[in-house]
């Protein structure tokens, strides 16, 4: 499923994010027959063969994830973000913000310091104020405004309610992307 969300993704500059994977996501083989079908059928069509993930589209991007993650209340991208702000920022830094927002919620006496690659983006600029909103959702705001790029998770389900790795990542609309993010989302599960 992996190799087929993602790689239509960022051959069609469809904003998505995928919230969550799980081994079969990545490595099981899906055999499809469709007959000329729109992006969003073949997206569904791909979705539907693993009955444990459901496919949304909403505020601009389309949402793959597991309705049982997403209701973990241990699970971090569900944890909710009192306020969230940034005027005009790359959106690596909007990204490392929200990373930083996320680790005051879980030890308010945390010291927050991120290290982004600028550059990657060129001009684009992301501004977003949001109130009460859940991590995934500021992501999904994020990704909206970037012009088809896409998120993923970057750790396995029994691994997203800690913050000792990064949680997510947003990829640039560009296709060189494509087989890094699939590569990332490959070695969850080696």
């Amino acid at each position: 499923m992996v190799d087929v969300v993602v790689g239509l993704a960022f051959k069609y500059h469809l904003p998505l994010g995928l919230q969550y994977v799980d081994e079969a996501a990545v490595h099981r083989k899906l055999h499809l027959k469709l007959a000329n079908p729109t992006l969003i059928e073949a997206l569904e069509a791909t979705v539907r063969k693993l009955p444990e993930y459901k496919l949304d589209v909403a505020g601009g991007v389309v949402q793959i994830y597991s309705p049982e993650a997403r209701s973990e209340p241990s699970n971090l991208l569900n944890a909710r973000i009192r306020s969230f702000e940034v005027d005009g920022v790359d959106p690596h830094q909007a990204s490392a913000d929200l990373v930083c927002s996320l680790a005051r919620k879980v030890n308010p006496r945390t010291i927050c310091f991120r290290s982004i690659v600028p550059g990657q983006w060129g001009p684009l600029r992301i501004t977003l104020h949001m109130r009460n909103a859940r991590v995934y959702e500021i992501i999904d705001a994020i990704t909206a405004q970037t012009r088809g790029a896409i998120w993923t998770v970057l750790v396995p389900p029994n691994e997203s309610s800690s913050l000792g790795k990064d949680l997510w990542h947003i990829y640039p609309p560009n296709p060189a992307f494509r087989q890094t993010a699939i590569e990332r989302l490959q070695t969850l599960f080696p």
